[in-house]
């Protein structure tokens, strides 16, 4: 377990450990094709609405002040600068076919900046912890982004969300052409529709680098504090500072940065 001692990570955490049972249970049902096809979808939104209506319970008993926002659906308005969002299922594609990592992800910003996050696997009862200028653990090991500086030799994650194809999308067009150009020069490329996994793994040093579009608030605001406290550097599609309202995202070390930054627009 990474050991934090911010208050509110460990707030989450008891909380993690209570509503995972509803979830281990339901992704193991699918692991072993319990649920049937036919009632997947009900099933799904069954469980993710007991889940998220749990989370939402203790959040907002527990931090009435604050501005709670369960992603994709329940909010509290705050009354103070300190906003909780909460992914229980972090990855909706792949819970629904069970393939693990199964993660929740939570965020804590304060003036729409991240401030804590943590990120708990309820398949392996592990969990991840982050908090601004304490850098990001996970079983007590600090994490480092990867000191490699060729694009040859890494391996990069990307990040084209299901509900984009067919869809006319500049930036969605920038990330298919590299992830091409990529693959056609023999570079390792991923894509493994969890956003949430492939930031940790390019900030734990497993992964060399991440570009992303069609993020949702919860992801841009991880990346944001999770890469600057691994040493990393993260900002937009065209290198522009993330904010709460971006939705795109290239993370890496800063060397393997701008060449990606390069790639994707054509002048590398």
């Amino acid at each position: 377990m990474a050991i934090n001692t911010a208050p509110r990570l460990q707030n989450l955490l008891r909380m993690c450990h209570k509503s995972s049972k509803d979830l281990n249970r339901f992704f193991g049902d699918m692991a072993r094709q319990q649920v049937k096809t036919a009632g997947l979808e009900q099933s799904l939104e069954k469980a993710i609405n007991k889940v998220n209506g749990f989370q939402f319970n203790v959040l907002s008993e527990t931090y009435p002040e604050s501005t709670i926002d369960i992603k994709e659906g329940l909010q509290q308005e705050g009354t103070d600068s300190v906003k909780i969002m909460a992914s229980p299922i972090a990855s909706y594609a792949n819970f629904m076919h069970s393939i693990e990592p199964g993660l929740s992800a939570y965020v804590v910003t304060e003036k729409d900046e991240p401030i804590e996050a943590l990120v708990y696997d309820f398949v392996q009862d592990t969990d991840f912890t982050c908090a601004k200028g304490e850098g990001a653990k996970d079983n007590e090991m600090r994490y480092r982004v990867t000191g490699r500086t060729s694009l040859v030799q890494g391996l990069f994650h990307f990040h084209v969300p299901s509900r984009l194809e067919g869809k006319p999308n500049k930036d969605a067009s920038y990330v298919i052409s590299a992830m091409s150009d990529f693959l056609k020069t023999g570079v390792s490329c991923r894509m493994t529709q969890n956003p949430v996994a492939d930031i940790l793994q390019v900030a734990s040093g497993r992964a060399d680098g991440f570009v992303a579009v069609g993020l949702s608030p919860i992801e841009i605001a991880l990346g944001r504090l999770v890469m600057v406290e691994a040493g990393g550097k993260v900002t937009d599609i065209k290198g522009e500072p993330l904010t709460a309202e971006s939705t795109t995202m290239v993370a890496s070390n800063p060397t393997l940065h701008a060449r990606l930054l390069k790639t994707l627009h054509g002048e590398a």
